[in-house]
């Protein structure tokens, strides 16, 4: 479902882009939601193992998991603060 939503969301910000007019709201939502619940996942997993999820065999991808998310977060925050609703 993520692959999907990444196709969908991507074809719409560009036909935004092209067309020089304001993405969506429900495309916000949708970021929003995903975000929560890889965060809760994320969090979720930290809690059940604990200091092998900083230590542990998997380590690597745990990391790389926890940057996505903060990167997903930072994305979020700056797409709100941005009052022209568009990229450039």
């Amino acid at each position: 479902s993520n692959g999907l939503y990444i196709g969908f969301n991507t074809d719409a910000e560009l036909k935004a882009y092209v067309g020089r007019t304001p993405l969506g709201a429900e495309w916000a939502t949708m970021d929003a939601i995903f975000c929560s619940i890889f965060t809760m996942e994320l969090l979720t997993r930290a809690f059940a193992e604990r200091c092998l999820f900083f230590y542990g065999d998997e380590w690597i991808w745990n990391f790389s998991d926890t940057l996505l998310v903060l990167l997903s977060m930072l994305n979020l925050i700056f797409n709100s603060l941005d009052d022209t609703d568009m990229s450039n």
